[in-house]
C-alpha cells in the first residue's frame, strides 16, 4: 500500500483552515445582543473567530459561543480596544446568562476577567479561568455552549476579540489518521 501525498495535505490544510472560521462584526451583523436569556449567536469553527464591537455605560453586550465536537477555544486574544479604562468580561457554561448583572456573584460564573488596553494582542482566557471566587476551569474551553457577558460601565468604547479554536487533541490524530486513510490505495 502506498500514501498519496496530496491526499494528506488537502485533508489536514481543509482542518486548519482559517476561512472556515466564525465572526460577528456589529458594523456588519448588527448589534450584538444586550438580552442575557437570548444572546447572539456564534458558532465556533476552526481558526480565527473575530467579535468586533462596542458598548457604553448601561449597554451589556451577551454572546453565546456554541463549539462543536472534535474544536477547543485555545485562546481569546485582546485585538482591539479603544476605552480609557477597563471592561468586564464574564462566562458561563449554556446557551443563555442565567445571571441578572444586578445580582450577579463570582461564584454564580464559570470565570470572569477585565481587560483593557493593557491586554492587546494577549490572550485572556487563563485570566477568565482564575477570575477570584468563580467556579473555575482549566483551558481550553471543549465542545459545548458558553455564554459570555461583556459590560462597560465608562463611556463608549470598543473592543475586538479573537476566540482562536483549534483541533482537539483526540480530533486531530482521528484527521491524521482519516488523511492516512484516504491517502492509501490497493494495488
Amino acid at each position: 500500500m502506498r500514501s498519496n501525498p496530496a491526499a494528506i495535505a488537502s485533508v489536514l490544510a481543509l482542518a486548519a483552515t482559517p476561512a472556515l472560521a466564525g465572526s460577528w462584526i456589529e458594523s456588519t451583523n448588527g448589534d450584538i445582543s444586550g438580552n442575557r436569556l437570548s444572546p447572539s449567536l456564534l458558532n465556533i469553527t476552526l481558526g480565527d473567530n473575530h467579535v468586533i464591537g462596542s458598548f457604553g455605560s448601561g449597554d451589556l453586550d451577551y454572546l453565546r459561543l456554541d463549539i462543536p465536537a472534535g474544536v477547543q477555544i485555545a485562546a481569546i486574544n485582546v485585538t482591539e480596544y479603544s476605552g480609557s479604562s477597563v471592561s468586564f468580561v464574564g462566562l458561563q457554561a449554556g446557551t443563555t446568562f442565567s445571571v441578572s448583572p444586578s445580582g450577579a456573584s463570582p461564584g454564580a460564573l464559570l470565570g470572569y476577567t477585565l481587560f483593557g488596553n493593557a491586554n492587546l494582542n494577549s490572550n485572556i482566557l487563563p485570566a477568565i479561568a482564575a477570575g477570584s471566587g468563580a467556579l473555575g476551569f482549566t483551558p481550553p474551553l471543549n465542545p459545548g455552549s458558553f455564554t459570555l457577558w461583556l459590560q462597560e460601565t465608562a463611556g463608549t468604547t470598543g473592543y475586538g476579540l479573537n476566540f482562536v479554536a483549534v483541533p482537539a487533541p483526540g480530533f486531530a490524530a482521528l484527521l491524521g489518521l482519516g488523511a492516512l486513510t484516504l491517502g492509501r490505495r490497493r494495488r
